[in-house]
C-alpha cells in the first residue's frame, strides 16, 4: 500500500507541476495574442507545444506505474464482486491485463490486441457459456464489436481520455439478450490522476448526453464497493440508458451520438495534458 501512495503521489507531483507550467504559457500565450506580438506568439506556441509533449510522455509512464501498482486491490476487489456472478474487467496497459489474468488462472479470459482473431471468439464464447466467470480486456480491442450479456457487471481498472471509448467497453452486456441493468464502476486511487480524469469523462458524458436529450439514471452507490482503492461514489453508477423520444431516425442518432463523443474527446482540457484530448 505504501508503494502504491508514493508512486500516486509522484504522479499527482508531476502532473500538477505540468498542469502549472502549461497554463502559465497559455496565460503568456493570451497576453502575446492580446498585444499581436507575432514573434512572441510563435516562441510560446512552440515552447507550448514542447511542454505538453513531455507532459504526454511523462504522464503516460506514471500512468502505467499506477495501473500496476493498483493490480492487488483491483483484484481483491474482484474476488469480492465475483461472489455475486461474472465480471467484466477492462484495463488499459496489456500488462495490467496480464496480471489480472494470472491471479485468476483458469477463471477467466482475456482479450487484448495480439490476440490472435480466431482465438478472440472463442473467449467471448467461453465467457457466455458460463466457463470462466471473468472477462478480462482491454479498452480498445474488447471494447467493440463483441456481446458480453453473460455478466451484467462492468469494472475499469485503468481509463481512457476519450468517452466514446469507454461508453462502447460499457456497452459489450447492453445488448440484445440482457435481462438486467448493468452496473459500471470505475476504481481509481484516490488523488491520482485517474480520478482527475474521471471527473472530466463525466463532464464530457454530461455535455453528450444534453445534445442527445438524453437522461441517464444515476441510483446510490453500493457501499460495500470501496475495497482498497477509494471508488468516488459519484463515478460508480448504474448504467440504464432512458432515452426521451427523439424526432430523428434511430441510425442517424446513433451517429450523431458517436460524432459527438468523439468530438468530445478531443476537445477540452485534456488536450493541455496528453495532447489528445
Amino acid at each position: 500500500a505504501n508503494g502504491a501512495n508514493e508512486i500516486v503521489a509522484k504522479e499527482r507531483r508531476t502532473f500538477d507541476s505540468h498542469r502549472e507550467y502549461i497554463e502559465e504559457l497559455e496565460a503568456r500565450l493570451e497576453e502575446a495574442e492580446r498585444l499581436r506580438d507575432d514573434d512572441l506568439m510563435e516562441d510560446i506556441r512552440r515552447k507550448l507545444g514542447g511542454a505538453r509533449q513531455v507532459a504526454f510522455e511523462e504522464m503516460s509512464l506514471l500512468r502505467h506505474e499506477v495501473g500496476l501498482a493498483k493490480v492487488p486491490a483491483v483484484c481483491e476487489h474482484l474476488e469480492t464482486a465475483l461472489e455475486g456472478g461474472s465480471v467484466i474487467l477492462f484495463a488499459w496497459h496489456r500488462d495490467v491485463v496480464d496480471a489480472i489474468c494470472v491471479h485468476f488462472g483458469d477463471r477467466a479470459v482475456r482479450l487484448t490486441g495480439d490476440t490472435p482473431m480466431d482465438e478472440r471468439q472463442k473467449a467471448v464464447d467461453r465467457f457466455q457459456a458460463g466457463e470462466v466467470d471473468l472477462f478480462v480486456g482491454n479498452i480498445k480491442a474488447a471494447g467493440v464489436g463483441i456481446t458480453l450479456t453473460a455478466s451484467s457487471h462492468v469494472v475499469f481498472a485503468e481509463l481512457d481520455w476519450v468517452p466514446g471509448n469507454l461508453t462502447q467497453a460499457e456497452d459489450r452486456p447492453h445488448r440484445i439478450g440482457q435481462k438486467e441493468s448493468v452496473l459500471v464502476q470505475h476504481l481509481v486511487f484516490e488523488d491520482s490522476v485517474d480520478a482527475y480524469m474521471v471527473q472530466k469523462l463525466i463532464a464530457k458524458q454530461a455535455v453528450i448526453h444534453e445534445a442527445m436529450d438524453e437522461k441517464p439514471v444515476e441510483p446510490e452507490a453500493p457501499a460495500d464497493c470501496k475495497a482498497e482503492i477509494p471508488v468516488k461514489e459519484d463515478v460508480e453508477q448504474t448504467t440504464i440508458k432512458v432515452k426521451v423520444v427523439e424526432p430523428l431516425p434511430k441510425e442517424q442518432a446513433e451517429a450523431i451520438h458517436k460524432c459527438l463523443q468523439r468530438l468530445a474527446g478531443t476537445c477540452d482540457g485534456a488536450f493541455a495534458l496528453d495532447n489528445r484530448g
